[in-house]
Parts: C-alpha cells; sequence; structure tokens
C-alpha cells in the first residue's frame, strides 16, 4: 500500500532501542536524524558514502510542498500515447524494460480513477501540510538553515489552454492553503527578463524554496547526526533474518548484527530489501537527467518549472541546474544522452542566451510508486521492520516530515 498513512505501528520500541536505517539519501539521513534526536542507538548503512547514491546526490533541489496531485491523473490514458511519440517529451518508456513494467503501468492507470486520484491528492496534501516546518525544524538544528533559500517559483505555460488547465489545478491548490498569482506575460518578464517572450503566463508561487546544493544537505544532516551518535558503516547489506524480537543484518565480509527494529529508506533499491523478507513493493526506477552549469549566461532568480515539457531550472549556488523528465527504464540499463540533449534544445529555447558549455551532467534514479504516495507504514509480516521510500519527485521536500513520522512509528504514536 503506497500511503503515507501511519496508524499502522510497528511493536513499540522505547528509546535506547538499536535500529538500523539502510540507505543514506536524504530520506535514510531524515530518518536517521530524527530516530537519534529520540533518544534511539542508530546504525545507518549505505553502500555508497552519504548522498551519493540514487536521487540524493544531484537532484533539482526544489522544495514545493503545493505539489499535491498524483503524477496519473484522470484521463492521462488518453494523452499516453502522443506523450510516448512527442520527439521532446517528457515521458519515455525503454521498450527492452516494458515486460517487467505491465504490472506497475497496471497499477498507475488504476491509479488514475477519479476516486482513486481524489484520495491520493487528500494523502499527499495531508502529508505536504507538515513539509516545511519539519524541514525548518530539522535544518535548525542541523545548522542548514543558511542554505534554504526562499525565492518562489514560476510555473511556466505556454498556450493560454495550458493556462487555463493550470488555473482548475490551482484552484483545487488554494483549498489546502497554497498561494498563488496569475502572471501576464509582461509581468512574467519583469521578473525574469532572460526568459523568451513566448509564454501565455505563469503562475507564481512565493512560498516555494531551494536549497543551495542539495548533496550538502545530505552531508550536512550526516554529520549532524554522527556527531550525536549515529554510527554509518558503508556496507551492501542484506537482511539475514527478522522476526519478532529484531532483525539480523549481514553485510559483505560476512559479518552480522542484530537490531531491535530496521527502516528500509534505499530509494529505488528498496523493492530489492522487501523481497528478503518476503514482501513487495510496487516500485520502479523514475530516472531523470540534469546538467549544472557554472555561467550559464543568462540570470534566473527564482526555481522555474516548465509546465508543458516536464523539466525545471534552479539557481544552486554551483550554476544553473536544468533538469527533469521521466524515462522508465530500470536499474541497470545505461543513460540515454539524448534525454538531456532534447531537454537542453527546449531550455536555450525558452532562455535564449543560456550557455551550457562547461556544463555537468547527471542521470538519476527517484524511487517511483504507481500512485504517487510515499511508502510510509511498518511491514505486515515484520512490524519491527518499517518503510521508508517511494518519494518520487519529492524527497528533498518531504525527507524531514517523513523522517518524523518514522520516529513516531517506532514511538508508537504514529506522527509526531
Amino acid at each position: 500500500m503506497s500511503d503515507p498513512d501511519t496508524t499502522q505501528c510497528p511493536t513499540r520500541l522505547d528509546p535506547p532501542a538499536h535500529i538500523a536505517v539502510i540507505g543514506a539519501g536524504i530520506i535514510g539521513t531524515c530518518c536517521a536524524a530524527e530516530l537519534r534526536d529520540r533518544g534511539y542507538r542508530v546504525a545507518l548503512y549505505d553502500r555508497g558514502e552519504p548522498g551519493q547514491e540514487g536521487a540524493s546526490r544531484a537532484n533539482a533541489g526544489q522544495l514545493i510542498p503545493s505539489l499535491i496531485q498524483p503524477i496519473a491523473y484522470p484521463g492521462i490514458w488518453r494523452d499516453a500515447p502522443r506523450l510516448l511519440a512527442a520527439r521532446d517529451s517528457p515521458l519515455a518508456i525503454a521498450p527492452s524494460h516494458l515486460p517487467r513494467l505491465v504490472t506497475w503501468l497496471c497499477r498507475f492507470l488504476a491509479s488514475s480513477r477519479r476516486d482513486a486520484w481524489r484520495r491520493g491528492v487528500a494523502s499527499l496534501a495531508e502529508l505536504n501540510a507538515g513539509a516545511m516546518a519539519a524541514t525548518r525544524d530539522l535544518y535548525g538544528r542541523a545548522g542548514l538553515l543558511d542554505s534554504l533559500e526562499n525565492t518562489g517559483a514560476l510555473f511556466l505555460h505556454e498556450s493560454p489552454a495550458s493556462l487555463d488547465r493550470a488555473r482548475a489545478d490551482w484552484t483545487e491548490k488554494s483549498e489546502h492553503g497554497y498561494e498563488h498569482e496569475i502572471l501576464s506575460p509582461q509581468a512574467l518578464r519583469d521578473l525574469e527578463p532572460d526568459l523568451a517572450a513566448s509564454f501565455s503566463g505563469a503562475i507564481l508561487e512565493r512560498s516555494v524554496c531551494h536549497v543551495s546544493d542539495p548533496l550538502k544537505i545530505v552531508e550536512g544532516l550526516y554529520r549532524y547526526t554522527t556527531a550525536r551518535g549515529t554510527v554509518f558503516r558503508r556496507s551492501d547489506v542484506r537482511i539475514a533474518a527478522a522476526g519478532g524480537d529484531g532483525v539480523e543484518l549481514a553485510g559483505a565480509d560476512g559479518g552480522r548484527e542484530r537490531f531491535d527494529g530496521l527502516v528500509i529508506a534505499a530509494g529505488a533499491w528498496s523493492r530489492q530489501l522487501l523481497r528478503q523478507i518476503g514482501d513487495d513493493a510496487a516500485l520502479e526506477s523514475d530516472r531523470g537527467y540534469n546538467i549544472t552549469i557554472p555561467d550559464p549566461g543568462v540570470a534566473i532568480r527564482r526555481c522555474l518549472v516548465f509546465a508543458d515539457r516536464g523539466f525545471v531550472a534552479t539557481p544552486l549556488k554551483s550554476g544553473l541546474r536544468i533538469g527533469g523528465g521521466v524515462e522508465l527504464a530500470g536499474l541497470a540499463a545505461p543513460p540515454n544522452p539524448i534525454r538531456l540533449q532534447r531537454m537542453l534544445e527546449a531550455a536555450k529555447r525558452f532562455m535564449p542566451g543560456l550557455d551550457d558549455r562547461g556544463g555537468e551532467t547527471w542521470m538519476g534514479h527517484r524511487p517511483a510508486t504507481p500512485d504517487s504516495l510515499p511508502v510510509i507504514r511498518a511491514s505486515d509480516r515484520h512490524p519491527r521492520i518499517v518503510y521508508a521510500f517511494g518519494h518520487g519527485h519529492l524527497g528533498l521536500t518531504q525527507g524531514p516530515v517523513t523522517g518524523r513520522r518514522v520516529a513516531g512509528l517506532f514511538a508508537g504514536t504514529g506522527a509526531v
């Protein structure tokens, strides 16, 4: 069940119970930090250095709690053929991976039914309502508030029809407290003069934040929690045993260690761990691409969301980061450079002065569920194992609030 409902709690574990967290990306480090700050003994595992795997290393860096509408919207089945056929579509499915996607895609389409979609909106709105408060609280404790920039975001629309469709979406978002302004083409040009004059308008959301560098956030949270006693172990561990009295992890070197509880926060790789204990989840890699340009030749002042193209631009400390898209091709396929090339072509049309020389390219794996809802709950089979994965495009936004919820599950309080 991909649902942030935390009413199902694991066997209550009081501090100083020993809890392992597998995955040192944004979700895992937030979980480790919240658990340690509540008095639990914590061991954080990852096969690489903190933040270096998955989507945490070089994501877009934007925090947008107003993204409460699941990707599988009602009627997406009608738009899918067009999206898949378009040369510069934000969506791509690798033909070689399609046989493995059948079940996931069937669940994705089922999630687009209006009743299911409405439930998804309600669940995401409930989770995201606490996202920024949890972020500011955790970043404050970790000394990272200076890395949080509140410049707002512009959602850019290329046609009057696109802008009209967005008005309906934002009417719903307004019901959940997300305020916005609709800008004329001239008002947009006044705010971002280096954009092309081809947009029909934009929607400004002033509450959107971005970080100066998403990798530095993960590394900062890691330093914070390890300074307070969390132990980091670089190891590609597996779950050797799980029962009513705890969990046993086995490292690649053959060593074993028992824990009172376990958090699985390994992003797109979490499904492999679930299968080790007889569980499973509808989880796929949503591959995204980006380029970070140190001297872009354009002055972009705030987060940009190219709403009709499925990519964004963020003014980070290291330069302008342009990225996005959805590619379903699995965890093992090599990067497809055409995906980034076409995104960059579009970015140059919308930012005519853009100079991509010296840009650093990247591809990462976002953990995607069919209904866009993260999995934050205890295992049905093993109540001392808690799941915290499937955050898709919102890992940075939902990391701290997920950490709070995971800590609340072990404390027996649900959300804290």
